[in-house]
């Protein structure tokens, strides 16, 4: 499958499904997406961008939560914590897990949006008193097979009690809502005052997108809004006054993208690559390799941190992570 450029030109301004984030119903339609996965559960393919407050969105589609899109997590079924979470994976929530550390005194932390519960067992494992939610039903029968303190439970359920946490965390959770603003904000509720709010989540305006325009693989149907990294920074700064952002990065490319440019690489030039990398070109979505690549000496380290700097200064890596201490209003 070939890159693309972003279909600019196809701009159509329109009254089209709400933006989950500002509830503006004008917006412009960005892309129009042949297929976005096996199993799509959602009647359209469309990606918005809001003309008020440049949110981009999959629009015009029932943004409820749908317990089918999220069965390939009977795959994991029968597994142990150690088959599914690779030593770096576990190495990466250590470094999240002192992150934490350093800009609060964290004792406890809710895991939203927890998956299989990787991070649970992780924090749990470090010392600290976790707990997971979970909407889907087959990642909670997992992680309770692991015996995990996961719940199938919604963050606004009335057990949660407000200002009792230290720190939560949310793991490419927040394009799965389709009110992210109010999930913002009822995660705050739950902080304690001086609390972290830890997220992720893909970025918008990454050189990803950019270079595979319909292709990027984010484009999915478990996915409502997609944030740029200063434009998630802006709308917190306006929305939620009571968070204070203590740091914010955006680091990395896409095995996909990687895959992308070894092949036109390869394409352009005729030469064989290493084994190592003839192998990320064909199977792109292999992130534990690529990271692994990465890791693999020091100079490789040295040199991903001074690219994930630039990528930050310019807000163009592929994944955006960010930090929010709450304060006193």
């Amino acid at each position: 499958m070939a890159p693309v450029s972003p279909i600019f030109n196809t701009y159509n301004e329109k009254k089209l499904a709400c933006c989950p984030v500002c509830g503006s119903s004008t917006c412009r339609i960005i892309y129009t997406l042949d297929a976005l996965c096996i199993g799509d559960l959602r009647a359209d393919k469309v990606i918005a961008k809001c003309t008020a407050c440049g949110t981009a969105y999959l629009y015009n589609a029932d943004h409820s939560f749908q317990d089918g899109l999220y069965a390939y997590y009977e795959k994991f079924k029968g597994m142990s914590i150690e088959e599914i979470v690779p030593p770096l994976t576990l190495s990466s929530y250590q470094k999240v897990l002192r992150r934490l550390a350093m800009y609060a005194n964290v004792h406890t932390i809710l895991d939203v949006g927890c998956g299989k519960g990787e991070f649970v067992w992780a924090a749990t494992k470090s010392g600290f008193k976790t707990q997971g939610l979970e909407l889907s039903s087959q990642a909670v029968s997992v992680a309770r097979s692991l015996g995990l303190p996961v719940k199938q439970q919604s963050i606004y359920s009335n057990e949660l009690v407000l200002g009792s946490w230290n720190a939560i965390t949310m793991f490419e959770v927040i394009e799965h809502v389709d009110k992210p603003i109010s999930m913002l904000r009822r995660s705050t509720d739950l902080l304690t005052q001086g609390g972290l709010l830890y997220l992720t989540t893909p970025n918008y305006n990454s050189l990803d997108r950019l270079f595979l325009g319909s292709y990027w693989d984010v484009f999915h149907p478990e996915h409502i809004t997609y944030f740029s990294t200063y434009g998630l920074v802006d709308l917190l700064r306006n929305l939620e006054p009571r968070l204070q952002i203590v740091s914010v990065e955006s680091n990395n490319i896409s095995p996909q993208l990687f895959g992308c440019i070894v092949k036109q690489i390869k394409g352009l030039f005729r030469f064989a690559v290493s084994d190592k990398l003839g192998m990320l070109s064909r199977d792109v979505h292999s992130s534990i390799d690529l990271r692994s690549l990465a890791e693999g000496t020091t100079l490789l380290r040295f040199s991903k941190k001074i690219i994930n700097s630039v990528l930050t200064s310019a807000g163009i890596g592929a994944t955006t992570i960010l930090i929010a201490k709450k304060i006193s209003p």
